[in-house]
């Protein structure tokens, strides 16, 4: 894993999601009791949210989204180690402009 992170205020964990990068932006470290009382969840629960290590469920989801604005598809989806546009190009390629 790259330690750049220039594209993300929070580095990728293991079977890490845009959802759960999300939260922790919102709710930077020991916050999951602010962020389980604003959505009315266990506080275990916004917890393994933020680490990555489960995914609300569809009517959290939608409370998520109202509430914070993270899109219900931002949960499905990986975080890379560099966005596209950042990767470098293999040697003997140039980037197109």
């Amino acid at each position: 894993m790259s330690d750049d992170t220039r594209w993300c205020s929070v580095k990728p964990r293991t079977g890490d999601n845009r959802g759960a990068q999300r939260l922790r932006e919102l709710f930077p470290e020991r916050s999951a009791k602010r962020l389980a009382d604003q959505v009315r969840v266990d506080q275990s629960v916004a917890g393994r949210w933020r680490s990555g290590d489960r995914s609300p469920e569809p009517k959290n989801r939608a409370k998520l989204e109202e509430l914070f604005g993270i899109g219900w598809r931002l949960w499905d989806m990986p975080i890379e180690e560099e966005p596209v546009s950042e990767r470098t190009p293999a040697p003997g390629k140039e980037r197109a402009s």
